[in-house]
C-alpha cells in the first residue's frame, strides 16, 4: 500500500466547504506543500561551501566554452579573466551561478503537485535540471559576450535584471510543461 506523504496535511481538511472554498484549500496546501520542499534552499544557503563543487565545474565549464568561443581565457579554480589586450576582464562563477536555487525550486514546485507519480516527477525533474544547467550556461555567456559588445555597466545590467528573471520565468515553464504535457503524458501510460 503507497502513503500519500502528505496525507496528515489532507486530515486538516475542514469537513464542510463550499466549491470556492475548496479550491482556496487545494492552493493553500499546495503553497504549505511549496514551503516545506523549499526548505533545503535556506538550509543550504547558511552552510558556506557545501555548493563548491558545482561551483568549479561550472567555472570549468564556463572556462571550455569560452574557449571554444574564441575567448582568450584563464582560470583559477571559480575566477575566470578574458585577457583581452586592451582591458582584461574578469569575474568568478559564485555558488548562485551555477543554477542551483532554480533547480531547487522546480523540484519543490514538481513535488509539490498533489497527484502525480513518481516517474513523472523524476522525469520532469530531470529534463527540467538539463534545461536549466543549459539556460544558465547560456546566460553566463551572454554576460560574458555583452560586455565585451557593450561593455560591463550593460553587461551587469543584463546579469542583475534580464538574465536573473528570465531564469525564473525559465523554471515556471518548465514547470508549467511538465503539469500540462508531461505529467499527462504518463498518467495515459498507466
Amino acid at each position: 500500500m503507497r502513503r500519500n506523504p502528505w496525507e496528515r496535511l489532507e486530515k486538516l481538511k475542514p469537513k464542510r466547504l463550499s466549491k470556492r472554498q475548496e479550491q482556496y484549500w487545494e492552493v493553500l496546501m499546495f503553497l504549505v506543500r511549496l514551503i516545506i520542499l523549499s526548505l533545503p534552499l535556506y538550509i543550504l544557503l547558511y552552510v558556506p561551501g557545501v555548493l563548491s563543487t558545482l561551483q568549479i565545474w561550472t567555472a570549468n565549464a564556463t572556462a571550455l566554452l569560452l574557449h571554444v568561443m574564441g575567448f582568450p581565457v584563464v582560470q583559477d579554480g571559480a575566477w575566470i579573466t578574458i585577457n583581452y589586450a586592451d582591458k582584461p576582464f574578469m569575474f568568478i562563477i559564485s555558488e548562485d551561478c551555477t543554477g542551483w536555487k532554480s533547480i531547487t525550486l522546480l523540484f519543490a514546485l514538481i513535488f509539490a503537485f498533489k497527484s502525480a507519480l513518481l516517474k513523472s516527477r523524476l522525469a520532469g525533474l530531470l529534463t527540467g535540471t538539463v534545461i536549466i544547467l543549459v539556460g544558465n550556461m547560456a546566460r553566463i555567456l551572454g554576460v560574458v559576450y555583452a560586455e565585451r559588445v557593450w561593455g560591463d555597466v550593460y553587461a551587469m545590467l543584463l546579469h542583475d535584471w534580464l538574465f536573473r528573471y528570465g531564469l525564473a520565468l525559465l523554471v515556471l515553464g518548465i514547470w508549467v510543461f511538465w503539469m500540462v504535457y508531461l505529467n499527462k503524458k504518463f498518467k495515459s501510460k498507466t
